[in-house]
Protein backbone atom coordinates (compact mmCIF):
# COMPACT_ATOMS: atom_id res chain seq x y z
CA UNK A 1 0.00 0.00 0.00
CA UNK A 2 1.38 3.35 -0.77
CA UNK A 3 1.52 5.71 1.97
CA UNK A 4 -1.79 7.50 2.39
CA UNK A 5 -2.24 11.29 2.04
CA UNK A 6 -3.56 11.47 6.06
CA UNK A 7 -3.10 14.59 8.34
CA UNK A 8 -0.44 14.06 11.54
CA UNK A 9 0.56 17.13 13.33
CA UNK A 10 3.39 15.10 14.88
CA UNK A 11 6.85 14.59 12.95
CA UNK A 12 6.77 10.89 11.96
CA UNK A 13 10.65 11.09 12.15
CA UNK A 14 11.06 12.93 15.42
CA UNK A 15 10.95 11.45 18.52
CA UNK A 16 8.45 13.30 20.82
CA UNK A 17 7.79 12.38 24.54
CA UNK A 18 3.86 11.32 24.02
CA UNK A 19 3.26 10.37 27.71
CA UNK A 20 4.63 13.91 29.45
CA UNK A 21 2.10 16.11 27.07
CA UNK A 22 -0.40 18.16 28.86
CA UNK A 23 -4.15 17.08 28.77
CA UNK A 24 -4.13 19.90 25.39
CA UNK A 25 -1.61 18.10 23.68
CA UNK A 26 -3.26 14.49 24.36
CA UNK A 27 -6.31 16.05 23.24
CA UNK A 28 -4.26 17.55 19.75
CA UNK A 29 -2.92 13.69 19.54
CA UNK A 30 -6.28 12.04 19.58
CA UNK A 31 -7.42 14.53 16.88
CA UNK A 32 -4.19 13.61 14.71
CA UNK A 33 -4.80 10.24 15.16
CA UNK A 34 -8.23 10.61 14.44
CA UNK A 35 -7.50 11.65 10.42
CA UNK A 36 -4.22 9.05 10.73
CA UNK A 37 -4.28 5.72 8.30
CA UNK A 38 -2.12 2.61 8.89
CA UNK A 39 -0.11 1.86 5.68
CA UNK A 40 2.03 -0.82 4.82
CA UNK A 41 5.87 -0.34 4.45
CA UNK A 42 8.60 -2.53 2.72
CA UNK A 43 10.48 -3.07 5.94
CA UNK A 44 9.82 -1.87 9.07
CA UNK A 45 13.29 -1.77 10.53
CA UNK A 46 14.34 -4.50 12.80
CA UNK A 47 17.39 -5.98 13.39
CA UNK A 48 18.60 -8.60 10.75
CA UNK A 49 18.42 -11.72 13.08
CA UNK A 50 15.17 -10.79 14.33
CA UNK A 51 12.81 -13.69 13.00
CA UNK A 52 9.05 -14.21 12.99
CA UNK A 53 6.20 -16.27 11.32
CA UNK A 54 2.29 -15.52 11.45
CA UNK A 55 -0.50 -18.48 11.74
CA UNK A 56 -3.05 -16.30 9.14
CA UNK A 57 -6.93 -17.70 10.34
CA UNK A 58 -9.81 -17.76 7.49
CA UNK A 59 -13.32 -18.97 6.81
CA UNK A 60 -15.75 -18.82 3.86
CA UNK A 61 -13.00 -20.06 1.16
CA UNK A 62 -12.42 -23.50 0.05
CA UNK A 63 -9.44 -25.13 1.83
CA UNK A 64 -8.39 -27.09 -1.26
CA UNK A 65 -8.57 -23.92 -3.35
CA UNK A 66 -6.18 -21.42 -1.16
CA UNK A 67 -3.92 -24.78 -0.22
CA UNK A 68 -3.46 -25.03 -4.02
CA UNK A 69 -2.53 -21.33 -4.96
CA UNK A 70 -0.58 -20.70 -1.76
CA UNK A 71 1.79 -24.07 -1.94
CA UNK A 72 2.14 -23.67 -5.40
CA UNK A 73 3.33 -20.08 -5.38
CA UNK A 74 4.49 -19.40 -2.43
CA UNK A 75 5.24 -23.16 -0.44
CA UNK A 76 3.62 -22.45 2.49
CA UNK A 77 1.61 -24.49 4.53
CA UNK A 78 -2.03 -24.56 4.74
CA UNK A 79 -4.16 -26.78 6.86
CA UNK A 80 -7.25 -27.65 8.90
CA UNK A 81 -7.28 -25.29 11.57
CA UNK A 82 -6.33 -27.53 14.22
CA UNK A 83 -9.49 -27.32 16.54
CA UNK A 84 -11.48 -27.33 14.15
CA UNK A 85 -14.12 -24.28 15.10
CA UNK A 86 -13.23 -22.15 11.68
CA UNK A 87 -12.72 -25.43 9.02
CA UNK A 88 -16.02 -26.84 8.22
CA UNK A 89 -17.76 -29.43 5.69
CA UNK A 90 -20.27 -28.39 3.30
CA UNK A 91 -21.53 -30.66 0.44
CA UNK A 92 -18.46 -32.63 1.09
CA UNK A 93 -16.19 -29.84 0.49
CA UNK A 94 -13.97 -28.31 3.41
CA UNK A 95 -13.81 -24.49 3.94
CA UNK A 96 -11.80 -22.66 6.03
CA UNK A 97 -8.41 -23.45 7.10
CA UNK A 98 -5.22 -21.76 8.50
CA UNK A 99 -2.09 -20.40 6.65
CA UNK A 100 1.49 -20.55 8.49
CA UNK A 101 3.81 -18.85 7.02
CA UNK A 102 7.90 -20.03 7.17
CA UNK A 103 10.22 -17.78 8.62
CA UNK A 104 10.86 -14.80 8.06
CA UNK A 105 12.79 -11.44 8.29
CA UNK A 106 12.27 -7.58 8.01
CA UNK A 107 12.67 -7.90 4.71
CA UNK A 108 10.79 -6.30 1.53
CA UNK A 109 10.71 -9.93 -0.24
CA UNK A 110 9.06 -11.68 3.13
CA UNK A 111 6.38 -8.56 3.26
CA UNK A 112 5.80 -8.87 -0.68
CA UNK A 113 4.84 -12.48 -0.06
CA UNK A 114 2.58 -11.79 2.95
CA UNK A 115 0.87 -9.12 0.94
CA UNK A 116 0.32 -10.99 -2.14
CA UNK A 117 -1.16 -14.41 0.26
CA UNK A 118 -3.68 -11.99 1.81
CA UNK A 119 -4.79 -10.06 -1.27
CA UNK A 120 -5.11 -13.81 -2.69
CA UNK A 121 -7.25 -14.41 0.50
CA UNK A 122 -9.28 -11.75 0.42
CA UNK A 123 -10.51 -11.41 -4.05
CA UNK A 124 -11.04 -15.68 -3.51
CA UNK A 125 -13.85 -14.60 -0.95
CA UNK A 126 -11.93 -16.05 2.58
CA UNK A 127 -13.73 -13.53 5.32
CA UNK A 128 -12.55 -13.40 8.84
CA UNK A 129 -14.93 -14.51 11.95
CA UNK A 130 -15.33 -14.33 15.28
CA UNK A 131 -13.43 -17.14 15.67
CA UNK A 132 -10.44 -16.42 13.77
CA UNK A 133 -7.34 -15.57 15.36
CA UNK A 134 -3.96 -14.36 14.30
CA UNK A 135 -0.79 -15.25 16.09
CA UNK A 136 2.69 -14.14 15.26
CA UNK A 137 5.57 -16.15 16.53
CA UNK A 138 9.50 -14.32 17.26
CA UNK A 139 12.70 -15.79 17.43
CA UNK A 140 13.35 -16.54 20.88
CA UNK A 141 17.03 -15.58 19.76
CA UNK A 142 16.38 -11.79 20.18
CA UNK A 143 16.59 -12.08 23.96
CA UNK A 144 19.99 -13.79 23.69
CA UNK A 145 19.08 -16.40 26.61
CA UNK A 146 19.53 -13.44 29.43
CA UNK A 147 17.27 -13.86 32.13
CA UNK A 148 17.38 -10.06 32.74
CA UNK A 149 15.88 -10.00 29.44
CA UNK A 150 13.24 -12.86 30.01
CA UNK A 151 12.05 -11.19 33.76
CA UNK A 152 11.77 -7.86 32.21
CA UNK A 153 10.03 -8.80 29.27
CA UNK A 154 8.08 -10.90 31.56
CA UNK A 155 6.90 -7.75 34.03
CA UNK A 156 6.21 -5.63 30.73
CA UNK A 157 3.08 -8.42 29.88
CA UNK A 158 2.04 -8.67 33.15
CA UNK A 159 1.41 -4.38 33.58
CA UNK A 160 0.05 -3.87 30.13
CA UNK A 161 -1.77 -6.89 29.15
CA UNK A 162 -4.60 -5.12 28.62
CA UNK A 163 -3.14 -2.87 26.50
CA UNK A 164 -1.64 -5.89 24.55
CA UNK A 165 -5.08 -6.88 24.14
CA UNK A 166 -6.98 -3.93 23.42
CA UNK A 167 -4.44 -3.52 20.73
CA UNK A 168 -4.78 -6.71 19.18
CA UNK A 169 -8.57 -6.83 19.45
CA UNK A 170 -10.33 -6.42 15.73
CA UNK A 171 -13.13 -4.16 17.94
CA UNK A 172 -13.26 -1.63 20.74
CA UNK A 173 -15.28 -3.78 22.74
CA UNK A 174 -13.90 -7.27 22.65
CA UNK A 175 -11.68 -9.65 21.66
CA UNK A 176 -12.89 -12.83 19.73
CA UNK A 177 -15.66 -15.22 21.17
CA UNK A 178 -12.76 -17.91 21.70
CA UNK A 179 -10.43 -16.08 22.89
CA UNK A 180 -11.10 -16.72 26.96
CA UNK A 181 -9.81 -20.57 25.63
CA UNK A 182 -7.85 -19.74 22.63
CA UNK A 183 -6.35 -16.55 24.66
CA UNK A 184 -6.39 -16.79 28.01
CA UNK A 185 -5.09 -13.82 29.88
CA UNK A 186 -2.10 -14.94 31.75
CA UNK A 187 -0.70 -11.76 33.28
CA UNK A 188 -1.93 -12.96 37.16
CA UNK A 189 -0.24 -16.50 36.50
CA UNK A 190 2.88 -14.85 35.54
CA UNK A 191 3.45 -12.87 38.28
CA UNK A 192 2.68 -15.70 40.57
CA UNK A 193 6.24 -16.37 39.01
CA UNK A 194 7.90 -13.20 40.65
CA UNK A 195 9.61 -13.28 44.26
CA UNK A 196 6.84 -12.18 46.83
CA UNK A 197 9.43 -9.64 48.60
CA UNK A 198 12.22 -9.01 45.70
CA UNK A 199 9.20 -9.61 42.04
CA UNK A 200 12.30 -11.39 40.72
CA UNK A 201 11.56 -13.78 38.29
CA UNK A 202 11.57 -17.86 39.65
CA UNK A 203 13.43 -19.14 36.41
CA UNK A 204 13.60 -22.71 37.11
CA UNK A 205 10.21 -23.05 38.33
CA UNK A 206 8.60 -20.97 35.19
CA UNK A 207 10.69 -22.70 32.40
CA UNK A 208 9.15 -26.29 34.38
CA UNK A 209 5.42 -24.70 34.03
CA UNK A 210 5.98 -22.89 31.07
CA UNK A 211 3.84 -25.74 29.05
CA UNK A 212 0.50 -24.59 30.76
CA UNK A 213 0.44 -21.14 28.86
CA UNK A 214 0.01 -23.20 25.88
CA UNK A 215 -3.42 -21.49 25.20
CA UNK A 216 -2.90 -18.56 26.86
CA UNK A 217 -2.51 -14.80 25.43
CA UNK A 218 1.44 -15.59 25.93
CA UNK A 219 2.89 -18.53 24.60
CA UNK A 220 6.37 -20.58 25.69
CA UNK A 221 5.20 -23.64 24.79
CA UNK A 222 8.93 -24.51 22.11
CA UNK A 223 10.49 -21.56 24.19
CA UNK A 224 13.72 -24.01 24.93
CA UNK A 225 13.94 -25.17 21.98
CA UNK A 226 17.22 -23.90 19.66
CA UNK A 227 15.45 -22.37 17.24
CA UNK A 228 12.26 -21.80 19.74
CA UNK A 229 9.45 -18.58 19.40
CA UNK A 230 6.94 -16.70 21.81
CA UNK A 231 3.97 -17.16 20.68
CA UNK A 232 1.95 -13.85 20.95
CA UNK A 233 -1.81 -15.51 20.80
CA UNK A 234 -4.22 -12.61 21.91
CA UNK A 235 -4.65 -10.82 18.65
CA UNK A 236 -7.91 -11.31 16.50
CA UNK A 237 -8.01 -12.49 13.08
CA UNK A 238 -7.48 -10.10 10.12
CA UNK A 239 -6.42 -10.07 6.75
CA UNK A 240 -5.55 -6.66 6.33
CA UNK A 241 -1.61 -6.36 6.02
CA UNK A 242 -0.63 -3.47 7.35
CA UNK A 243 -1.95 -4.61 10.56
CA UNK A 244 -0.16 -7.58 10.72
CA UNK A 245 2.96 -5.70 10.05
CA UNK A 246 1.98 -3.12 12.88
CA UNK A 247 1.24 -6.09 15.03
CA UNK A 248 4.69 -8.01 14.02
CA UNK A 249 6.14 -3.97 14.39
CA UNK A 250 4.84 -3.95 18.23
CA UNK A 251 5.46 -7.59 19.56
CA UNK A 252 9.28 -7.14 17.83
CA UNK A 253 9.90 -3.76 19.51
CA UNK A 254 8.37 -5.07 22.92
CA UNK A 255 10.93 -7.56 23.24
CA UNK A 256 13.62 -5.10 22.09
CA UNK A 257 13.29 -2.59 24.78
CA UNK A 258 13.84 -5.14 27.39
CA UNK A 259 17.83 -4.91 25.94
CA UNK A 260 17.72 -0.99 26.18
CA UNK A 261 19.43 0.34 29.29
CA UNK A 262 18.15 3.84 28.53
CA UNK A 263 14.77 2.56 29.56
CA UNK A 264 13.58 3.56 32.52
CA UNK A 265 13.24 0.10 34.38
CA UNK A 266 12.88 1.37 37.80
CA UNK A 267 9.53 2.78 36.73
CA UNK A 268 8.49 -1.08 35.71
CA UNK A 269 9.84 -2.55 39.10
CA UNK A 270 7.06 0.17 40.93
CA UNK A 271 4.71 -0.59 38.56
CA UNK A 272 5.06 -4.15 38.91
CA UNK A 273 4.45 -3.56 42.89
CA UNK A 274 1.11 -2.12 42.35
CA UNK A 275 -0.08 -4.57 39.98
CA UNK A 276 -3.94 -5.99 40.94
CA UNK A 277 -4.33 -9.49 39.44
CA UNK A 278 -8.34 -8.78 40.51
CA UNK A 279 -8.58 -6.09 37.34
CA UNK A 280 -7.89 -8.41 35.10
CA UNK A 281 -10.53 -9.21 33.07
CA UNK A 282 -11.75 -9.19 28.95
CA UNK A 283 -14.33 -6.22 29.78
CA UNK A 284 -11.96 -4.36 31.50
CA UNK A 285 -9.38 -5.09 28.69
CA UNK A 286 -11.71 -3.89 26.27
CA UNK A 287 -11.25 -0.17 27.79
CA UNK A 288 -9.14 2.25 26.17
CA UNK A 289 -6.57 3.10 28.62
CA UNK A 290 -4.71 6.52 26.81
CA UNK A 291 -1.68 6.82 29.71
CA UNK A 292 -0.67 3.87 29.59
CA UNK A 293 -0.61 3.41 25.86
CA UNK A 294 1.24 6.22 25.78
CA UNK A 295 3.70 4.91 27.90
CA UNK A 296 3.97 2.07 26.69
CA UNK A 297 4.21 3.90 22.97
CA UNK A 298 7.34 5.91 24.40
CA UNK A 299 8.86 3.29 26.31
CA UNK A 300 9.24 0.79 23.03
CA UNK A 301 9.22 3.21 20.04
CA UNK A 302 11.99 5.26 19.12
CA UNK A 303 9.81 7.23 16.37
CA UNK A 304 6.75 8.91 15.97
CA UNK A 305 5.58 6.41 13.26
CA UNK A 306 5.79 3.75 14.90
CA UNK A 307 3.94 4.61 17.97
CA UNK A 308 0.96 6.59 15.64
CA UNK A 309 1.12 2.99 13.99
CA UNK A 310 0.74 1.38 17.53
CA UNK A 311 -1.53 4.12 18.52
CA UNK A 312 -4.26 3.88 16.11
CA UNK A 313 -4.77 0.07 16.88
CA UNK A 314 -5.40 0.74 20.12
CA UNK A 315 -7.99 3.57 19.83
CA UNK A 316 -9.76 1.62 16.94
CA UNK A 317 -12.48 3.98 15.53
CA UNK A 318 -13.88 5.25 18.81
CA UNK A 319 -14.20 9.14 19.66
CA UNK A 320 -11.94 9.57 22.55
CA UNK A 321 -12.68 12.76 24.44
CA UNK A 322 -10.60 13.77 27.48
CA UNK A 323 -11.76 15.31 30.91
CA UNK A 324 -10.64 18.74 29.09
CA UNK A 325 -12.18 18.45 26.04
CA UNK A 326 -11.16 21.37 23.01
CA UNK A 327 -12.24 22.17 19.90
CA UNK A 328 -9.47 22.10 17.54
CA UNK A 329 -11.38 21.88 13.81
Amino acid sequence: MMKPDSYFIFDELHNDTFSTLDEEGKQLLLFSLANFQLYFRHTISLPANLSYGLEIEFVSLMLQKASFFIQYFRNWNVAEEERNIITFLKNGILFGGEVTTPKCFDQSKYWQDIEEVLQFLKINGAEINDFCGGHIHIGKNILEDNHLYLERFIKLWIIFENVIYRFGNRFSTSGRTYQSHAARICGPALYAYLDYHTKALHINHFFRERKYFKLSSLSFSDFQRLDGTIEFRNPDGTLDSEIWQTRVLFFAFLLLSVKNEQNDFDAIERMIRSYNADACSYQNFAQFDFDQSLFLADFIFHNNLDKAMFLKCCIKDETVILKKEKNYL
